[in-house]
């Protein structure tokens, strides 16, 4: 998975929406209604695809190099954590 993949799967209408499923039972036994939209269920969809982009920076890119490093800070921007210590 890469960025023109995400691109050109957005633009060719590849991400879907889902039906909606039924959520955790409540205190009645009954299941909950999900309440996401589909313009949600699309957005999962796509941001699921932008974390498999940075994995496979780290996962096919030697640690270090160009692409590695920039899957590494991608990734972690993206999860909001911390950045590396100062030199």
């Amino acid at each position: 998975m890469d960025y023109g993949t995400i691109t050109r799967n957005l633009i060719n209408g590849q991400y879907t929406p889902q039906e909606a499923q039924e959520g955790p039972e409540t205190a009645d036994g009954t299941a909950a209604p999900t309440t996401m939209s589909p313009l949600e269920s699309v957005l999962l969809q796509v941001l699921s695809d932008v974390e498999q982009v940075h994995h496979n920076c780290s996962l096919y890119n030697r640690k270090g190099s160009n692409y590695g490093r920039a899957g590494e800070v991608h990734g972690r921007k993206w999860r909001g954590g911390p950045g590396p210590p100062p030199r």
